[in-house]
């Protein structure tokens, strides 16, 4: 098979960002109580906006969504109690005010997770403990909404 050159590979096409090139920027989840009690908690996630900054390529060339989950744990791999997620949008991200409710007693450790699902398939998640974008789903999102008392 012949080596295809930049200039073959560009011709005609649209250049799309590598994933790893891909930097949000701007407001990640946040979470407010609603109501707590032994049985459940109810929340409201918003996000947004949140621009996918590309450092190579202009920012239309990429979509994705933003995901505000819930976890039972401090990382975005941790037990699964709710999300709320964004529509998928070009450029920047917004997620309007949501309400999800969990099953979770107000001392039990919930943690709010940000993730940026990329329209290439890849996943981009908020790093709390390095405040950095990662790769890895294993970077701590330790926000403990479980033991912060409603508003």
């Amino acid at each position: 098979m012949p080596a295809l050159t930049l200039s073959a590979l560009l011709l005609g096409s649209t250049i799309l960002p590598a994933a790893a090139a891909v930097r949000p920027t701007g407001n990640r989840c946040n979470g407010m109580v609603l109501t707590a009690d032994g049985a459940g908690q109810t929340w409201a996630l918003d996000a947004g906006p949140l621009v996918l900054a590309d450092l190579g390529s202009p920012a239309a060339t990429v979509s994705g969504r933003v995901r505000c989950t819930i976890r039972r744990g401090t990382t975005h791999t941790a037990a699964f109690l709710a999300e709320a997620v964004s529509g998928e949008t070009p450029a920047v991200l917004v997620l309007a005010p949501a309400t999800v409710s969990f099953a979770a007693g107000v001392t039990d450790e919930t943690d709010l997770c940000t993730e940026v699902d990329l329209s290439d398939g890849t996943v981009r998640y908020w790093d709390d403990l390095n405040a950095v974008w990662s790769a890895d789903p294993g970077v701590l999102c330790f926000l403990d909404v479980g033991r912060i008392p409603p508003l």
